[in-house]
């Protein structure tokens, strides 16, 4: 928003209150044009054919005083010719005089009337004594002017010029009637202003001027205009008031305006316009109602403002000679835009609220605050078609602006909602719409491009952006990343998952985000439906949440990689899988764990024999290691690094494990466990028999479904406390008949040593 001090041009009206004021002053308190209404001229007038002179005195001063250089009269005329006249209407009490001079007239002694076709000068207040001071003393020159001696009304329809301090004015025809104090200047009415301080003088036209004299109100009326150098206002009709000689408030019908300075265009309307004026003449407050409209162009901007009312308040301060605009209110349907230059990378920012504010510095010129004191709308419109577009909504909005009337910050109050919509640019064809919502809102711009730099919101936080939705106690949104930070339980959700965390950083131009802080998340893979009898065997069962938590999450949108760091966990159903990072590429279907790995599977129970009604289809398994690798392809997980396979009583330990998920038709059951490898330093523990068995090897295949274990080395050993040690090359142990079979090579036999009983 740029300067508003071409608001003050709402004011401009105020030149009509000079220009009546000064012409009134003059007349009325120094210069009084009221003629004293005179008793009836006698019949009996001393007239003599060369050196004329009557005179009517009140009480011991005379009143008015009538000379003339010569008088004709006809026998049988009524009607006195004079030659020479000189009328003077004395003012004692002021210590001046009225003076009206015309070459000839004539004096009608039956209707009372004095008549001069000819031209006719008045001055009016000159002082009855030279050595008196005053005023520039107002002189009127016109013709055919006809003088009332009985009533004082004083009328001509010809043309009549002024000659006033600080002015000068015509019009057609001039009417005054001393009885009603009221005077009238017929039309074509003219009157001049001329400015001290070497501006351009001040003129007004009107068709008609009406001054009443009783309610001190000067009506001018029928296309009322005034201009002062490029400063122009039309009305159909204005009022002023005057206080004692001194305007104090104007009053203009269906007003319109406009000025040019230097570059600048400054053009107003409104249906009525008032001003209100000092004691010493300085702007008060300005309203313009109905309708009122402002626009002010230039090369670097265009300003807007409109509002069924505008209310402008001044002030003026001590020993200042001017007043300075304080504050401007916009009412009822009030808008505010400005559209900076095409140069510039700023769009139109337009406010539009019932009620809006605008306070100004202390020069009186810049802007300080714009305020939608009511529920409001702000839209920031980008400079082009490919920038964002922004539309705030609130009970309350307010701008503060620094020096050059730049915006540096934008606050928002109650039921606060913003919207942003991405430009055309092809980056922008698949983003739609930013919906956030908030109690409260503040933006920081740059002062040097207009930019926003910082958008936050707090209090409920919301958001929509397609499908996706969340909440937060805080947002934060960077334009120049285009990022948006949540904290305080911040939650995300769209069609594919959910993730909360204490705070949750997004990036708009990648899609990415980071969860930190107690962060969890889930998606679905494919539904069962759509998913192949491959893809429902992998480490995710198809159309089933997935859930995870860990101290941060990271998501990589375009290559659909998710990270967790800290204390990962990830879940579904009941398999599990816990480690210091977890690695997730969803487009390579692969998956990798890093530091304290921890796995917990399902295996299905064996199927050799039937199962008792308390025994469960599936068991649970638990892997440890140090690193985990799984491919989705193969449905292959190899642990890697102190691997261990635990479930109730047995565990396999080995350097690294291979196992192979699968699926059971039968049950439905999937991502089970149907097989391991265990290869180098290979250890099997057994517990829970009549007597544990431990089993080394150079490797170990473990098969769930068949509850067995087979150990290969060279050779392989199985050892319990009551049966000794039983070697061999391969050595499969069934676990539910706590059975050994022994294969040796075909170079040496199987071997069993047996604890001699004591």
């Amino acid at each position: 928003m740029k300067t508003l001090r071409f608001l003050l041009l709402l004011g401009v009206g105020v030149m009509v209150a000079a220009v009546i004021s000064d012409y009134i002053d003059t007349r009325e308190t120094n210069l009084r044009i009221r003629v004293a209404e005179p008793d009836t001229i006698p019949s009996d007038l001393n007239t003599q054919s060369g050196r004329w002179s009557w005179s009517q005195s009140s009480g011991s001063e005379r009143a008015i005083e009538i000379t003339a250089g010569g008088l004709r009269q006809s026998n049988d005329s009524l009607v006195l010719d004079l030659e020479d006249v000189e009328l003077r209407i004395l003012h004692g009490d002021r210590g001046t005089y009225d003076l009206v001079e015309t070459p000839a007239a004539l004096f009608d002694t039956r209707k009372e009337q004095l008549y001069s076709e000819g031209e006719v000068s008045i001055t009016l207040a000159i002082p009855s004594q030279s050595r008196q001071a005053g005023n520039v003393p107002t002189r009127i020159h016109t013709s055919g002017v006809t003088f009332e001696s009985k009533t004082g009304i004083c009328a001509t329809e010809r043309h009549a010029e002024y000659e006033f301090g600080g002015g000068r004015g015509h019009s057609t025809g001039a009417f005054y009637d001393p009885a009603r104090r009221f005077f009238r200047m017929e039309s074509d009415v003219f009157l001049e202003r001329f400015s001290e301080d070497g501006r351009p003088p001040a003129r007004v036209r009107a068709g008609t001027m009406i001054f009443r004299e009783d309610a001190q109100i000067a009506d001018l009326n029928g296309v009322v205009s005034v201009e002062r150098g490029s400063e122009r206002l039309e009305a159909e009709r204005a009022f002023v008031h005057l206080d004692q000689g001194r305007a104090r408030w104007v009053d203009a019908r269906e007003v319109k305006g406009s000025d040019h300075q230097g570059n600048r265009t400054v053009q107003y309307a409104s249906r009525r316009l008032y001003v209100a004026l000092t004691e010493d003449q300085m702007l008060d407050r300005v309203s313009a109602t109905g309708a009122a409209t402002l626009e002010s162009r230039s090369e670097s901007s265009r300003m807007r403002a409109w509002g069924d009312r505008i209310d402008l308040y001044y002030e003026t301060r001590s020993g200042s000679m001017e007043s300075l605009l304080r504050r401007v209110n916009l009412r009822n349907q009030a808008r505010v835009e400005e559209q900076p230059a095409a140069s510039r990378e700023i769009g139109l920012r337009r406010l539009q609220a019932d009620s809006i504010e605008l306070r100004m510095a202390d020069n009186g010129e810049d802007l300080q605050t714009l305020s939608a004191l009511t529920r409001g709308r702000l839209d920031l419109e980008p400079a082009d078609e490919t920038g964002v577009r922004r539309q705030l909504e609130a009970d309350r909005i307010q701008g503060i602006y620094g020096e050059g009337n730049r915006l540096e910050f934008l606050k928002a109050n109650g039921k606060v909602k913003v919207e942003s919509t991405p430009g055309t640019d092809e980056g922008n064809a698949e983003h739609p719409p930013l919906k956030t919502w908030s109690e409260a809102f503040e933006s920081s711009f740059d002062p040097g491009t207009g930019e926003a730099r910082l958008l936050k919101q707090w209090n409920g936080f919301g958001f929509q952006r397609g499908d996706r939705q969340g909440r937060a106690g805080e947002a934060v949104f960077d334009p120049a990343g285009n990022e948006i930070a949540l904290s305080t339980d911040a939650h995300v959700w769209d069609l594919s998952g959910a993730i909360r965390a204490d705070r949750i950083l997004f990036d708009e131009n990648t899609g990415d985000y980071e969860a930190r802080g107690r962060a969890s998340s889930s998606f679905t893979e494919a539904s069962t439906e759509t998913a192949s009898r491959e893809e429902a065997n992998g480490f995710f069962a198809p159309g089933q949440p997935v859930f995870s938590s860990a101290e941060e999450i990271t998501s990589l949108r375009d290559s659909g990689v998710l990270i967790l760091s800290g204390q990962a966990r990830l879940w579904q159903e009941q398999n599990r899988l816990e480690a210091d990072m977890i690695r997730i590429d969803k487009p390579a279907k692969i998956l990798r764990a890093e530091g304290n790995v921890v796995n917990y599977l399902t295996e299905p129970a064996n199927g050799s024999r039937p199962a008792a009604n308390d025994r469960p289809a599936t068991e649970r398994v638990c892997i440890r290691s140090a690193s985990l690798d799984y491919d989705e392809e193969e449905k292959l997980m190899v642990y890697v690094g102190s691997a261990e396979l635990q479930r109730a009583d047995l565990t396999v330990s080995s350097d690294r494990l291979e196992g192979h998920l699968g699926s059971d038709e039968e049950t439905g059951s999937r991502n089970r466990l149907e097989k391991a490898f265990a290869t180098g330093n290979v250890r099997i523990v057994r517990s829970g028999a009549s007597d544990a068995r431990q089993g080394t090897g150079r490797n170990a295949e473990y098969y769930p479904r068949e509850s067995k274990v087979i150990l290969i080395g060279e050779p392989a050993s199985v050892q319990d406390g009551s049966r000794g040690r039983t070697e061999g090359t391969r050595l499969t142990y069934y676990l539910d008949d706590d059975r050994l079979l022994v294969q040796g090579s075909s170079q040496e036999r199987a071997c069993t040593l047996r604890r001699k009983a004591p």
